[in-house]
């Protein structure tokens, strides 16, 4: 069962989703390739002869622990925003989720949404990784970042609104 199923309401389908990108683990590359440095580093001290190399050596072993318990940290990180964050249009609406122990629902109708934007950084250009925004009526604006592919998703999301718009009829 997907993580939006239980949210749906009665004769509401689930019509697309995002996905994270898989850019929110670049910390976590940096962060292993800070710690294999600086452990390469300290098992070069404790091989010294000298005594203060050595003791140097243990300091810098320390040091490269807390590079891996960071790395921990940075993996669990990873995976809780991969599993918890993202996009779901439904035939009535927008749901944006983010978040896990402070969780940030905000939810749109479709036929109240403006404008759809993108914000991507040149490396987030070249993994396919950005910022989607979306604007609805009033100015209420949500953006969740790390989306995978946000200019496709922002064209899926467009066809979709013009499809609400187009089966909405203007009342007189």
């Amino acid at each position: 069962m997907s993580r939006i199923e239980n949210d749906l309401l009665p004769n509401e389908k689930l019509i697309f989703s995002t996905k994270i990108s898989p850019t929110v683990f670049l910390p976590v590359v940096l962060a292993i390739m800070g710690f294999l440095y600086v452990m390469s580093q300290t098992l070069e001290l404790l091989r010294s002869k000298e005594q203060f190399l050595q003791i140097f050596g243990s300091i810098m072993c320390l040091f490269s622990i807390s590079f891996l318990l960071a790395t921990i940290f940075l993996i669990i990180r990873g995976i809780i925003i991969m599993a918890s964050n993202g996009i779901f249009v439904t035939s009535r609406r927008m749901i944006f989720k983010t978040g896990t122990l402070r969780r940030n629902v905000v939810e749109i109708p479709l036929q109240n949404i403006e404008s759809v934007g993108v914000n991507q950084s040149l490396i987030g250009r070249l993994l396919l990784s950005g910022t989607v925004i979306v604007t609805g009526l009033g100015g209420t604006s949500q953006r969740v970042q790390s989306i995978n592919n946000p200019m496709m998703v922002k064209q899926k999301i467009n066809q979709i609104i013009d499809y609400v718009h187009t089966q909405v009829k203007p009342q007189q």
